[in-house]
């Protein structure tokens, strides 16, 4: 029987991978463990994986052209009513906006943990809107829509016979405020709020500089290394297991997830007592230890874990700003100067000048602004420079 499953199974994974890693990933849409590493099978196999959205989604995970999209009911707040309420109001015609949500789906269903959950994971971005806007107008959105479905309820049409309906949305009250778009990180932050990982991007992508330097391995090569190989390895923590010891101790099992893949690690309780508030963490962070190799596969006993981020600041040299020559002008170097000299510590700034398909030259702002490297000095100078203009090594 298990020798006829493995061949069906294995037929299906070559022949119809999509599909098959679609049925996968709905098999195990409950399970926030699962879904991480089918999501990286999927990764390691070229198959891109869609985020949610309200006008394309289905309940369950579905193929799309050589693509998977992802499901609605995997999305953290949100049960099947609600998701078939969406469903139904979207088969007339696609929302066009979050008021046009609001206004047409059951909102005694969907309601405002729904709702925000579906703005932080991203499903609404197909509108065109960004989701701080949406953050900003999305209570107000429900109330106006609740009053219109009261009226509707209650077959009251408009004062002046038109036809509208009242409460029905003017114009002027669907504008979005003029606001910044979330830093990457935020938004990260709020995917894995919503859907227990990440699905648009990675929060080590931007950190590659720092994982070659602090580092000696990564997911993918733990498998060729030799047990008891010591390793440091960086990722972030998917999944926590909490554990007592016979003697009472506590402990822990972590699923640490990097740009390639995941890996187990062991945290005994020495290790433990002094990094449960990073276990705690949604932070890169940097696991020291050494490799175990078992039938079960591959683990790392950990000897130490850090945050990158305090590692970056005690450890790194050097901080290199990447500018681009259009549009630069004196007020944007003030502003960047003005943030580095509130951030005085011991790494050299190099300003890359980049002229597009022209030259790049690369400055060195002198030994007199000297900085540390911190997350709010990156995230400062990337409002004024754009996403991923700093890197730190």
């Amino acid at each position: 029987a298990y020798a006829l499953i493995a061949y069906q199974t294995a037929y299906l994974k070559a022949h119809f991978p999509v599909e098959f890693m679609a049925s996968l990933l709905t098999s195990e849409m409950h399970s926030t463990d699962g879904v991480v590493k089918f999501i990286v099978e999927c990764r390691q196999h070229d198959i891109p994986i869609l985020p949610p959205d309200i006008n394309e989604s289905d309940i369950e995970f579905a193929v799309d052209g050589s693509q998977i999209r992802f499901g609605l009911v995997a999305v953290k707040n949100v049960g099947e009513s609600a998701i078939e309420s969406i469903i139904a109001c979207r088969t007339e015609q696609p929302f066009e906006s979050l008021f046009d949500f609001c206004e047409r789906v059951d909102l005694k269903k969907v309601n405002k943990r729904v709702i925000e959950g579906l703005i932080k994971c991203g499903a609404f971005d197909s509108t065109g809107a960004k989701r701080s806007q949406l953050m900003e107008v999305y209570e107000r959105a429900m109330e106006m829509a609740q009053k219109t479905q009261r009226d509707r309820e209650l077959g009251q049409g408009s004062l002046f016979g038109m036809g509208e309906e009242t409460g029905a949305f003017l114009e002027s009250e669907r504008v979005l405020p003029e606001k910044k778009e979330w830093h990457e990180n935020e938004l990260l932050r709020y995917e894995k709020e919503s859907l227990g990982f990440y699905i648009s991007g990675h929060p080590l992508a931007r950190c590659t500089g720092e994982i070659r330097k602090f580092t000696n391995a990564d997911t993918s090569r733990m498998k060729e290394m030799n047990e008891n190989t010591e390793i440091t390895l960086c990722g972030v923590i998917s999944a926590t297991k909490k554990k007592v010891t016979r003697k009472g101790d506590k402990m822990a099992i972590l699923t640490v997830e990097d740009l390639q893949g995941i890996a187990e690690v062991l945290v005994f309780p020495k290790v433990y007592e002094k990094a449960y508030e990073i276990v705690e963490s949604d932070l890169p962070v940097l696991v020291k230890g050494r490799l175990k190799k078992d039938e079960k596969g591959v683990s790392i006993i950990s000897e130490e874990i850090s945050l990158l981020k305090d590692v970056r600041e005690r450890d790194a040299s050097r901080v290199d700003i990447r500018l681009t020559s259009t549009g630069l002008d004196d007020d944007h170097l003030k502003k960047i100067r003005d943030v580095l000299a509130q951030y005085k510590g011991s790494c050299g700034v190099y300003i890359h000048v980049v002229i597009p398909n022209h030259s790049e030259a690369v400055i060195s702002v002198g030994g007199g602004l000297r900085v540390v490297p911190s997350e709010n000095m990156i995230m400062a100078i990337e409002s004024i420079a754009g996403e991923r203009a700093v890197t730190v090594s």
